[in-house]
């Protein structure tokens, strides 16, 4: 099983820690591997521990579940109701030229995305009847779908206090084709993830392997580093928010790493041993070809924009 499966309490983290006699914490180490190799034994020695475990009930991340009030307030503009209903028949049925004429060019263009993802790899050999054949990316397909839907979102939020400086192009940066900042200009309310493909796929969904959450884990702790040196300190400033997409899957990631953490990963020697962990909160994978998924993905992406200290 993978490391999020099974290192999911403090116990089992010091159990693996006890079997594993060369163990050290990442502190200690003298260098310290770019993110796309990291896996288990880097995960384990950043000392980071799955706490998703007893959430099932709760479809947001728990540092956002104060704003859930405020976050379902933006059900009721006109361009998040539309986003939530989706196109009106059934996907593949309309060419990207007319759904940009029904539904605009934005959400018609993210719904032309959406639809071309397949339920499964073999669809993309056999086109329905009729249809020309069109070169597809599913990376490149992954990414816009991953920056649109939370653009589309932080657009049509309602104005909250001061957020109406703030205009939709600083609250999505992008960094390259497979990466997006969802920020404004000082502050990062979540980074963006988009993953062509993922090693296993269970239950027609994508787990999240070791390798995978390794890159997902060193860039958190990336972020949190360069918040701690720009003066970033408290609760507001502990936890990393990421959005992991996944064609036309997305789920929400929560890392809590705290200042007495960062404090001890960068304290000079490493001799002493770390005390604190990264704690780790993980969403469900949404379905944005449902309106189910896309309501519940809405609901965390307004509540990270909402949340934020400008709105408070």
């Amino acid at each position: 099983m993978s490391y999020f499966e099974t290192i999911i309490d403090i116990s089992a983290f010091e159990a693996r820690r006890k079997a594993e006699a060369n163990s050290r914490d990442i502190s200690k180490w003298k260098k310290i591997p770019p993110a796309d190799k990291w896996s288990a034994a880097e995960l384990h020695a950043a000392r980071l521990v799955v706490r998703s475990k007893g959430t099932e009930s709760s479809h947001m991340l728990p540092a956002l579940r104060r704003e859930s009030d405020r976050a379902k307030e933006a059900h009721n503009q006109e361009q998040i109701r539309a986003l939530l209903k989706g196109p009106q028949r059934p996907w593949g049925q309309h060419t990207r030229t007319e759904l940009a004429h029904l539904y605009g060019d934005g959400p018609g263009y993210l719904w032309a995305l959406l639809a071309r993802f397949p339920r499964h790899d073999a669809d993309h050999n056999n086109p329905p009847a009729g249809h020309v054949t069109i070169p597809f990316h599913p990376d490149l397909a992954t990414f816009e779908v991953a920056s649109l839907f939370p653009w589309h979102v932080a657009w049509a939020c309602p104005p909250q206090d001061d957020t109406r400086h703030f205009k939709p192009e600083h609250l999505v940066q992008y960094r390259s084709r497979r990466r997006a900042d969802f920020r404004d200009r000082t502050r990062c309310p979540a980074l963006v993830a988009a993953k062509k493909r993922f090693d296993e796929v269970r239950d027609g969904l994508p787990v999240l392997t070791d390798s995978v959450l390794g890159q997902l884990t060193c860039e958190a702790l990336a972020l949190r580093l360069e918040l701690a040196q720009k003066g970033g300190h408290g609760e507001d400033d502990e936890n990393v928010f990421m959005i992991v997409a996944a064609r036309q899957y997305m789920r929400f990631l929560q890392f809590k790493i705290s200042d007495a953490y960062i404090a001890e990963l960068v304290a000079e020697g490493g001799k002493k041993d770390m005390t604190g962990f990264v704690e780790l909160w993980a969403t469900p994978w949404f379905s944005l070809k449902n309106e189910a998924g896309r309501r519940k993905a809405v609901d965390n992406i307004a509540a990270l924009i909402i949340g934020q200290p400008w709105n408070m």
